[in-house]
């Protein structure tokens, strides 16, 4: 994006954010395709324990939602340090990684969540 912004072509900048969502969601679906049947892969090749397998899964699918909102937030950081954007999304940055503790506590200590909490935060 930084090479359309210093020619001037102001409107390709849209398109390529445009382009790199939409590569975005196609290798997150292919990405959460492959997440939800990684315990099939990890008993059968790895000869990991069934249940281990399955706590990795569990875990790698509450991890999902994060995993595509940190891929779309580094998109859009990256369109914004386009343009010499720099302060609005070390600023976003800043706040999640604060939250992020605060949020595991929670999770993980007053709602019990264990493993799953972990994710989510």
């Amino acid at each position: 994006m930084p090479h359309a912004y210093a020619t001037k072509k102001i409107e390709m900048t849209g398109h390529l954010l445009n382009r790199a969502l939409f590569f975005w969601a196609i290798l997150f679906g292919c990405l959460a395709g492959g997440i939800t049947q990684i315990d099939i892969f990890v008993v059968n090749i790895l000869d990991w324990d069934a249940d281990d397998a399955w706590a990795c899964k569990e875990y790698m699918v509450f991890l999902l939602p994060s995993l595509f909102f940190w891929g779309v937030s580094d998109i859009h950081r990256r369109f914004m340090n386009s343009y010499e954007c720099f302060w609005t999304p070390a600023i976003a940055y800043a706040l999640t990684t604060v939250c992020h503790p605060i949020l595991a506590k929670y999770f993980l200590v007053n709602e019990k969540m264990g493993m799953r909490g972990l994710a989510l935060a």
